[in-house]
C-alpha cells in the first residue's frame, strides 16, 4: 500500500473506495500538487466521478470538461474549448465562480466576446466581494480561474483588464506554488506588453519564469512565453532566430493560440512559396473554429494583418490591400491601431499623405503603445519629407529611432518605403548601428506603390470585368449602368495605372496578383 500522507495516495485510495466527499477534500487540498505531478491520475479520477457527486458539486463538472482540454488522451486533443453542454446548478461560492468562468471561456472560444466579457465581470465582481478567508480557501483554483479571465480580456482587446487578471493569476499561483499557473500567466504578461512594443516590460515578465524542467504542462504553458521570445527577436531584427524560436511553439498543445502563430509566421516569412502555403494554412485554421471567431473583435483583425502581410510577400499587393480591414476612426484595442498603422502606410505607399496623415495623427499620441508610436513617427518622418521640410522630417525620424532604440523595438521601422528609409537616415542625426540600419534598409518594403490602390470600388468591378474579356457592352449590363459610363471609368483606371490599353491593363493586373 502506498504512502497514505502522499496526496496521490490519498486520493487513489479514497476514489477506490468511493469515498467522494474525501475524493473531493483531497483534490481540492492539493489540486496544485495534484495537476503538476499526477495529472492523469487526476482527470481519471475526475472523470470517474458519479452524477450525484457532480450534482452536489457541480464544479467538477466543470473541471471534468477543463482536465480533457489539457490533459488530453492520445488522440483526443480538443481543437477548441467547448465546455459543459449542461452544467449542474450552481450551489456554494466556487461552484458559482467555476460556472461563470466556464461560460466565459465557451463564448470566448465561440467568438462572443460580448457574452464572454459579461460573464468574467460578473465572476471578477464576485470574487472581490468575497471574504479574505474564503479566498484563501480557494486559494488553489484561483490561478486557473483568473488566468481564463485575463484570456477573455486578451482576446477581446482589452489589454488593461487582462494585465490585472493575469497578475493576479501569477500572484495567486506563487502563493500556492503552483509552477504550471506561474509560467503561462508571466508568459501571457510578456506576450502581450511584447504585442505592446512594451518591450522592457515583456522581458521583466520573461525573467519572472519559473526554470522549466521535465514537467508535462511545460509545452503548452510555454507557448506564450515563446511568443513574446519570437516578437523581441522580430523586433531587434534577429530573423534567423526568431523562426528558430517560433517553431518552439506546439498548437497540439494549445490549438486556440493559432491566430498569434500564424501572425509571427507571416511577420517571419520571406519566400513567396510558402507565404502562399502560410495561407492556405489560415484558411484551414479558420474553418475549424466558429466565423465569429475570425470575424469579431481583435482576433479577425490579427488573422486579417496576417493575410496582408503575406499577400505582400507572395508578390500581390492589391490583394494585401484588400485583405486589411478599414480603420477605426478612434481606435482602441492594439489590434485596431496595428490596422489603422498598416493603412496609413499603404495610404503613403499610394501617395494618398493627407488621409495617412489623419491616422497619424492619432496614433503619434499613443505613447502607452510604443510599437504604434514608432511606427507613427516613422511614417510622418516620411510625409514631411515629401512636403520637403527637410528639417522636421530629419527630427521626427530621430525620435522615432530613439523610441525605438530604447526597446529594442526596430521592425515598426520597416513600414517606412526603401527609398525614404535611406533619405531619412541619411538626413537624421541619429546614432543608430550601422549594423542595424542596413538590416533595416535590406528589409524595408518596396516603394513602388500599389497601381491599383486608388481606384474606387467601382472602377474595381469594371477592372475585373475587362481583364476578364467581358466586352464593354455587357460590362455595362452586368452593373447596370451606361456604356458611357463604363468608357469613362475605363479611362479613368488607364489613367490611375499608367496604362493604354486592355492588354497593359491585364499584363499589369496579372503582375501584381490582381486576378484571382
Amino acid at each position: 500500500m502506498g504512502d497514505t500522507t502522499d496526496p496521490k495516495s490519498l486520493l487513489t485510495v479514497a476514489a477506490d473506495e468511493d469515498d467522494w466527499p474525501e475524493v473531493v477534500r483531497v483534490l481540492e487540498a492539493h489540486w496544485s500538487t495534484l495537476i503538476s505531478d499526477h495529472p492523469v491520475v487526476v482527470r481519471d479520477v475526475v472523470e470517474g466521478l458519479p452524477p450525484a457527486v457532480l450534482e452536489t458539486y457541480p464544479r467538477w463538472a466543470m473541471a471534468r470538461d477543463y482536465l480533457q482540454r489539457i490533459v488530453p488522451r492520445p488522440g483526443e486533443q480538443l481543437t477548441r474549448f467547448r465546455g459543459t453542454a449542461s452544467p449542474p446548478r450552481p450551489v456554494g461560492f466556487l461552484d458559482q465562480l467555476a460556472q461563470l468562468t466556464s461560460r466565459g471561456a465557451s463564448a470566448r472560444a465561440a467568438g462572443d466576446l460580448d457574452a464572454a466579457t459579461e460573464s468574467v465581470t460578473k465572476a471578477r465582481e464576485l470574487l472581490d466581494a468575497a471574504s479574505q478567508a474564503t479566498r484563501d480557501e480557494m486559494l488553489s483554483a484561483l490561478p486557473e480561474v483568473q488566468f481564463e479571465w485575463g484570456m477573455v480580456w486578451e482576446y477581446a482587446g482589452d489589454f488593461d483588464k487582462a494585465i490585472r487578471e493575469y497578475v493576479d493569476s501569477f500572484d495567486e499561483a506563487l502563493r500556492d506554488q503552483n509552477g504550471m499557473a506561474r509560467m503561462v500567466a508571466a508568459g501571457a504578461l510578456a506576450w502581450i506588453h511584447a504585442l505592446c512594443g512594451r518591450n522592457l516590460q515583456a522581458r521583466h515578465w520573461l525573467d519572472k519564469l519559473p526554470e522549466a524542467g521535465g514537467e508535462w504542462w511545460n509545452g503548452r504553458s510555454a507557448v506564450p512565453a515563446i511568443f513574446a521570445r519570437t516578437l523581441l527577436l522580430i523586433d531587434s531584427l534577429h530573423f534567423e532566430d526568431a523562426r528558430a524560436e517560433l517553431a518552439k511553439a506546439s498548437l497540439a498543445v494549445s490549438p486556440e493560440r493559432w491566430p498569434f502563430q500564424k501572425l509571427l509566421t507571416a511577420l517571419v516569412t520571406t519566400d513567396p512559396t510558402a507565404a502562399m502555403s502560410i495561407l492556405a494554412q489560415i484558411d484551414g485554421s479558420a474553418s475549424k473554429v466558429p466565423a465569429a471567431v475570425t470575424e469579431n473583435g481583435p482576433i479577425g483583425q490579427y488573422v486579417a494583418i496576417a493575410r496582408s502581410i503575406l499577400f505582400r510577400v507572395a508578390g500581390q499587393p492589391s490583394d494585401a490591400a484588400r485583405a486589411l480591414p478599414q480603420p477605426s476612426a478612434r481606435p482602441v484595442s492594439v489590434a485596431e491601431k496595428l490596422v489603422a498603422s498598416l493603412n496609413a502606410s499603404q495610404l503613403i505607399r499610394a501617395s494618398n499623405d493627407a488621409a495617412a496623415g489623419r491616422i497619424l495623427a492619432i496614433a503619434r499620441a499613443d505613447l502607452g503603445t510604443p510599437r504604434i508610436s514608432v511606427a507613427a513617427l516613422a511614417l510622418t518622418a516620411v510625409t514631411q519629407l515629401r512636403d520637403g521640410d527637410r528639417d522636421a522630417a530629419a527630427a521626427t525620424f530621430a525620435s522615432a529611432v530613439s523610441l525605438a532604440d530604447e526597446r529594442a523595438l526596430f521592425h515598426p521601422l520597416t513600414v517606412v518605403p526603401r527609398t525614404e528609409l535611406l533619405q531619412l537616415l541619411e538626413e537624421s542625426t541619429t546614432t543608430l548601428d550601422p549594423e542595424v540600419a542596413g538590416r533595416l534598409v535590406a528589409i524595408a518594403i518596396d516603394g513602388s506603390k500599389d497601381p491599383f490602390v486608388s481606384l474606387t470600388r467601382k472602377e474595381r468591378q469594371v477592372l475585373t470585368l475587362i481583364v476578364a474579356g467581358t466586352r464593354i457592352q455587357d460590362v455595362a449590363t452586368e452593373l447596370f449602368v451606361s456604356v458611357n459610363t463604363v468608357k469613362s471609368q475605363l479611362a479613368s483606371i488607364y489613367r490611375k495605372t499608367g496604362t493604354n490599353s486592355r492588354d497593359d491593363l491585364t499584363r499589369l493586373a496579372l503582375t501584381t496578383g490582381t486576378l484571382d
